[in-house]
This record gives structure tokens, C-alpha cells and sequence, in this order.
């Protein structure tokens, strides 16, 4: 019996060990952890000033406890401008410093996750991000006037709008992204952004409402989220020759003149490319793809103004078979180019520089001849060495086909 009374005493003493809480310098803080002798702050009393020091380590009965975490809503609208995090604190809690008036703020090198919205509705103009950060939550760092971001490889993971409705004119994303979540730079200032090829997908309205002129999507990404370039000022757009689907309202209200779909693409969705000054839509692949006719048309609702470029012996599955989708371009053109060989494609690099095009080829692939075409088919060069000046190109985009030993490769490319 006298057993059984010692362990629930000892059991209630540490429950109430680790969940006694104490106030110090205005700041609340709650044991977790009497073995281990750590903290988490849980509050603050705005009466301690709008400039917050938080300390590594605090002082209690006798004990010095680790300050390990920044709890959830703990300094939330407490009209602070200044905020010291220090080395030793892993977690910013969920709306930690939501809607203050912070300017700066420095995450430390100890900090593994940024809880949603822990940041957001502040005055930020400078985050830095430390390479110890794996997870940005949810809105994390949204609504401020952030005009520049580098996120650091550590980072997995970012949660939905986390950098959204700022200033940002640069940002630099890590190959260890592999999804672009739903609008994560939506509502920006930026002109020009590179996707690492580590991405796969890029999530809905994730670039929507900025100032791109134009982007490259890396041969990683399978799918396009719906919205998520809409509204920005592309004149240029490669898209991959692995993305397969490209969704609503994906590019538009943008300036696009033309379109070149790859192989690839099997669906398009309700206005992808809509309310752009289209003249020119080429598609490379055999089986047209599922595309949107009629109100909220994929391109236009009135596509009399543009012009088609198809592969040869496509008409009929294109336009004009029973149940054809791609009606209504004039002209219609039997003239684009369709890889040859699949087999082919991961074996050849395409590298745009300043003044030429270069080739690069694996497997001791040889490269027989090339020809360059512009995207209405025109014929603008040919050669056959493996770098390919373009001092005399306008700007935009072209197709090149590769003649190699072991087969015949197209690849697109953008001039700038």
C-alpha cells in the first residue's frame, strides 16, 4: 500500500513539475521538461515595452531552464518593433509574433519550424532564414513588405501563401523544394524567378498577380496548378517536356503572342491561356490533348486570330474527326515537329547562353546536324556543330531538331 501511495505521489509531482508555469521579466513561461530543464514562453505582458529580449536560458526555484520554444499566439498584437530570438529556441510557434510592427527579424540556427502564420501582418522588410529551418509554415511570413528572400536548402517544405502579398522583387528557391505550394508568391513584384529542377509541381495561384516577363519550366515538373502565373506580363513561357497537365486559368491575362505545348501535355483547362494577344498555338503531340471549347475556352473565345501548328497527319484528331476539340484556329498547319525518338530525350542538354545555344550529349551520342526553326515553322538555320551562335536572334522562343546518330531529337529553347 505505502508502495503504491509513493508512486502516485511521485507520478502528481511530476505532472505538476512539468506544467507549472512562472512569469519572469514579463514574459510567461511553461516547464516541459523538469529532466531535461526546458522551457516554452506561452505569453507576454505588453507592459515590458515594445523591444523584446528573449532570453537562452531563465532562472526559477533554484533552477536555470533552456528557453527551447516560442509558444503559439505568445506575443501576438503586442505592438512590438524589435524582437531577439536567441540560439536555442527550435520552435516558433503558430501566430507567435502575428500582427506587430517588426521590421527585421533574424531566425537563429537552432530553429527547425516556423509555425503557420507565425510571422504574418508585421512590417518585415528583412528575414533571414537559417540553414537549420526545415518546415515554413502556412502564411509564415505573409502580408509584410519583404522585398527579398533566400531560402535556405534545409528547407523541405513550405506551407500554402507563406510568402505571399509582399514586395518581393527576388527570390531564391532550393533544389530541395520539390512542390511550389498553393500561392506561396502570390501577390509580388517579381520580374523574374528561377525553378530549381527539383520541383515537380507548381500549386495553385503560386505565382499569380506578379510582374513576370517570362519563365522556364525545368523538365521536372508534371503539372501546372490552376491560376498559378495569371495576371503577370509573360511574353515567353517554355514549358517542360514532362509537364502533362496545365491547369485552369493557369497563364492568364498575360502577354503572350505565342504557345508551344510539348509532347507531353495530355489536358488544358478552362481559360489556361485566355486573355493573352495569342497569334500562334503549336502543339508537338500526336494525340491532341483534352482542352476546353466554348465558354471559358482554353485560349480564346475566339481563336479565328490564331494560328495552329500541328504535327503531320494530325489534322483529322486535331479538328477535323467526329468530336475534335481543336476547331476554330485559321490557319491550321501540318508543320510542327514531334520528337522522333523518346528513347533520346534524358540524354540531351540544351543550354542557352549569352551569344549561342549549346549542345551537350551523354552516352557518346553524335551530333549529325541540327536545324533551327522559329515557332510559325520558318526554317532559321541549320549546322552541325554543337554550338550554335544566335548573336542574330530576336528574342523569344525557337525549336531545334537534332539529328544524331542513333536518332532525331526536337528541344525548345528561349532567347532573351
Amino acid at each position: 500500500m505505502k508502495k503504491q501511495v509513493l508512486i502516485l505521489m511521485v507520478f502528481f509531482t511530476t505532472v505538476v513539475g512539468n506544467s507549472q508555469t512562472f512569469v519572469d521579466n514579463f514574459i510567461t513561461y511553461t516547464v516541459l521538461s523538469t529532466t531535461a530543464n526546458t522551457v516554452e514562453i506561452t505569453n507576454y505582458n505588453i507592459a515590458g515595452g515594445t523591444n523584446v529580449v528573449i532570453p537562452a536560458t531563465v532562472g526559477y526555484n533554484n533552477t536555470t531552464y533552456n528557453v527551447i520554444s516560442i509558444g503559439a499566439n505568445s506575443f501576438l498584437q503586442k505592438g512590438l518593433v524589435n524582437v531577439d530570438i536567441p540560439y536555442g529556441v527550435t520552435s516558433i510557434g503558430i501566430q507567435a509574433f502575428r500582427n506587430n510592427s517588426l521590421s527585421t527579424v533574424l531566425i537563429p540556427n537552432s530553429v527547425v519550424v516556423i509555425h503557420n502564420n507565425a510571422f504574418m501582418q508585421n512590417q518585415l522588410t528583412s528575414v533571414i532564414i537559417s540553414n537549420s529551418v526545415t518546415t515554413i509554415g502556412q502564411q509564415a511570413f505573409s502580408y509584410n513588405q519583404l522585398t527579398g528572400i533566400s531560402i535556405p536548402t534545409s528547407v523541405t517544405t513550405i506551407g500554402n501563401y507563406a510568402f505571399s502579398d509582399n514586395l518581393l522583387t527576388s527570390v531564391t528557391i532550393p533544389n530541395s523544394i520539390t512542390n511550389l505550394s498553393d500561392g506561396l508568391f502570390r501577390s509580388n513584384l517579381l520580374s523574374n524567378v528561377t525553378i530549381p529542377n527539383s520541383v515537380t509541381s507548381i500549386s495553385n495561384l503560386c505565382f499569380q498577380s506578379n510582374q513576370l516577363t517570362s519563365i522556364i519550366i525545368p523538365n521536372s515538373v508534371l503539372s501546372i496548378g490552376a491560376d498559378s502565373f495569371s495576371n503577370n506580363q509573360l511574353t515567353d513561357v517554355v514549358i517542360s517536356n514532362n509537364v502533362t497537365s496545365i491547369g485552369n486559368y493557369a497563364f492568364q491575362q498575360n502577354q503572350l503572342t505565342s504557345v508551344l505545348l510539348p509532347n507531353s501535355v495530355t489536358n488544358i483547362g478552362y481559360g489556361s491561356f485566355s486573355y493573352n494577344p495569342l497569334t500562334s498555338v503549336t502543339s508537338l503531340s500526336i494525340t491532341p490533348p483534352t482542352i476546353i471549347t466554348g465558354s471559358d475556352d482554353s485560349f480564346s473565345a475566339n481563336r479565328s486570330t490564331i494560328h495552329l501548328h500541328i504535327p503531320a497527319g494530325t489534322l483529322g484528331a486535331y479538328v477535323t474527326d467526329p468530336g475534335a476539340l481543336w476547331t476554330g484556329f485559321a490557319p491550321v498547319t501540318e508543320d510542327a515537329l514531334s520528337t522522333s525518338n523518346f528513347e533520346l530525350e534524358n540524354d540531351i542538354k540544351i543550354i542557352s547562353t549569352e551569344n549561342s545555344i549549346k549542345v551537350f550529349a551523354s552516352n557518346q551520342l553524335q551530333l549529325e546536324n541540327y536545324t533551327v526553326f522559329n515557332l510559325f515553322g520558318q526554317e532559321i538555320a541549320k549546322g552541325d556543330a554543337s554550338e550554335i551562335p544566335t548573336n542574330s536572334y530576336s528574342k523569344g522562343i525557337y525549336i531545334i531538331l537534332l539529328n544524331f546518330d542513333e536518332g532525331t531529337v526536337v528541344k525548345k529553347v528561349i532567347i532573351n
